[in-house]
């Protein structure tokens, strides 16, 4: 009895896979007559059950209900079926952050796609935005991998999960970095905790980047070294000297910058010998009848030769050194130098070699002077590029609002965005909207509309793009407003990035 039923039901499924698979070639052959220009149709060539179904529709309409039905039958015979190496996998784990919510994550993801194009800003300005309305990415839509170097320490269980490591994870992030295999750490944890343990307790963090770099290559070894620049004192003197002694070139070029930074003379043959060149190739004159100034200048050169050489060594002497053999100090050095008198070469090469190595009290009067300067000209990208890599973000963020009260400061939102790691928050509208960049990006999109009705040069994308990552909320709205009004369509994705900042005010939690 059993095995009858079972006979019967298989004959049946049988039966019925024959007039799926005759439904199947009824439809791709109607569709090739229909490709070659055939427009009407013959119901006795179809599945019975769609005869009964077309023949009480009118003839006008039989093409178009025949067409649905075609597409309906393929979907039925469609069945994807999972690769052979998928394997099973623990939940995502949960961040401290609740998800985006839905709505935005199409916004997220383009943006991503943006900034994934657009090497120079990269995917951390859009999950810092993220961060700083209380919310994270979504695992569909972004996922970190073990080679990702920068990744916001909130992503790092993901890190481990991606790469089937989440019960590692889940043992280790409670343990003190000393206590766990440094080799076992992806690259993004190992920077994330060291940068970590940097801020909260500096010897040991200098003692542990000493213990585990002496197995590391010469360019893994220096970004390690880059982390000493972190609440840097005289008590890391001792392993900076040490390093002198390193085989990487680079290793020891920095280790002397530190140390300079520190006013800690080395003995450098090398830097000694540039410097006493150099000096016959500079002039210092005082100026002034009642309060004497020093200035630096260029001296007349001979040959292009000579100037190619000044340029370079201007760039690699040590200041100290140079002050030295020019009878000067560091701080006469740097407030003497005379920037519209020297080659630009020239002046790039002092303002990095300024912010690599002068200590942090000399180097305040000089960022304060060079800003001061320097803001109507290309020359300061230099100096805010350096005091990135020298102050904290606090103090970024405050040379920046101080640059943007000058109304003609000489650099553009694409710029900026690179020297921030978060929103401007305390940025006014009454700011923002003297800048010379905003009126010359109101100027550019006007001209666009005009020659084209759409927007379409990167330059204004990339502005665009950088406005809705570095704004406070209630800025991005009024800029928004303002390019709508300026004629832009708002479903123009080159809003894509505005859009997110606005409707990341009020997101609520959501799990992924």
């Amino acid at each position: 009895m059993s095995v009858t039923i079972i006979d019967t039901h298989a004959n049946e499924i049988e039966a019925r896979n024959e007039q799926l698979n005759y439904a199947l070639q009824a439809a791709q052959k109607l569709e090739k007559k229909w490709l070659v220009g055939h427009d009407q149709i013959n119901l006795a060539e179809l599945p019975d059950d769609w005869q009964t179904l077309l023949s009480a529709i009118t003839p006008s309409k039989q093409n178009m209900y025949a067409l649905i039905l075609s597409q309906q039958q393929q979907l039925i015979m469609h069945y994807p079926s999972p690769e052979a190496e998928l394997v099973s996998a623990p939940d995502i784990p949960t961040l401290a952050l609740p998800c985006i919510t839905t709505s935005l994550r199409p916004l997220f993801s383009r943006v991503m796609t943006f900034c994934k194009q657009q090497t120079s800003s990269g995917f951390d300005a859009v999950l810092n935005l993220l961060a700083s309305r209380g919310v994270c990415a979504h695992p569909a839509d972004w996922m970190p991998t073990k080679h990702s170097d920068s990744v916001p320490s909130i992503y790092l269980p993901w890190v481990y999960w991606s790469n089937d490591q989440l019960c590692q994870w889940q043992a280790q992030q409670n343990t003190a970095l000393e206590q766990l295999q440094w080799d076992d750490l992806y690259p993004a944890e190992k920077r994330a905790r060291l940068t970590q343990l940097r801020h909260t307790n500096p010897q040991l963090a200098a003692q542990y980047i000493h213990q585990v770099a002496k197995t590391e290559l010469a360019e893994n070894r220096l970004r390690l070294y880059h982390i000493l620049s972190i609440h840097l004192s005289h008590q890391d003197q001792p392993q900076l000297q040490e390093y002198l002694t390193d085989k990487s070139k680079k290793v020891v070029a920095f280790a002397k910058q530190l140390l300079a930074r520190l006013a800690v003379d080395v003995d450098d043959t090398q830097s000694d010998q540039h410097a006493q060149e150099l000096a016959p190739w500079l002039e210092v004159k005082t100026k002034g009848l009642f309060k004497k100034t020093t200035i630096v200048l260029p001296a007349k050169l001979k040959s292009k030769t000579q100037q190619a050489m000044r340029t370079e060594f201007i760039a690699e002497v040590s200041l100290a050194a140079l002050a030295k053999t020019l009878n000067i100090s560091v701080t006469q050095l740097c407030n003497g130098w005379q920037f519209d008198q020297y080659r630009e070469q020239d002046n790039i090469g002092f303002i990095n070699n300024a912010f690599d190595s002068l200590p942090e009290t000399t180097l305040n009067d000089f960022i304060t002077r060079s800003c001061d300067e320097l803001f109507t000209h290309s020359l300061l990208w230099y100096v805010l590029r350096g005091v990135k890599s020298r102050l904290s973000p606090q103090h970024v963020a405050t040379v920046i609002y101080t640059l943007l009260e000058k109304k003609h400061m000489h650099f553009n939102f694409g710029n900026l965005l690179s020297l921030i790691d978060s929103p401007l928050t305390e940025l006014t509208w009454q700011q923002l909207s003297h800048t010379q960049a905003w009126a010359q990006l109101q100027q550019d999109i006007k001209q666009e509309l005009t020659d084209k009705h759409y927007l379409e040069h990167y330059a204004i994308m990339s502005e665009l793009l950088a406005l809705g990552l570095f704004l406070p909320q209630a800025l991005a709205q009024r800029i928004y407003d303002g390019v709508i009004a300026l004629g832009v369509m708002p479903a123009d994705p080159m809003l894509d990035a505005l859009k997110l900042n606005v409707g990341l005010v009020a997101v609520k939690a959501q799990t992924p």
